[in-house]
């Protein structure tokens, strides 16, 4: 399963709108979860607060540019194909068949 985090430093709001969704993220495959945690997000190579990143395969992507305070623009960020897709470990079904 993939991870969303929400980098934050305490930003309520931002985390209640990412808990709103948290059921649809869900039927993605996406769990989520907010780090405050600064050694944590300079690890991750997070800059500004907040900021969601995702984790597919261990691998982050950072979601710049969405309002992590607008729940419909999470789900619309994360739940792209092009996000969801790991490039080179995924191949075509129809190609194999």
């Amino acid at each position: 399963m993939n991870k969303a985090i929400l980098f934050s430093k305490s930003c309520e709001k931002a985390i209640d709108a990412l808990d709103s969704v948290e059921d649809e993220l869900e039927d993605l495959g996406i769990s989520v979860a907010a780090a405050s945690d600064r050694k944590l997000s300079k690890a991750h190579s997070v800059k500004a607060f907040p900021s969601l990143t995702l984790f597919r395969g261990g691998r982050p992507l950072h979601l710049e540019g969405v309002n992590p305070h607008d729940p419909a623009a999470i789900v619309i960020a994360l739940g792209r194909k092009e996000v969801l897709q790991l490039p080179g470990k995924i191949k075509k079904v129809g190609k194999l068949l």
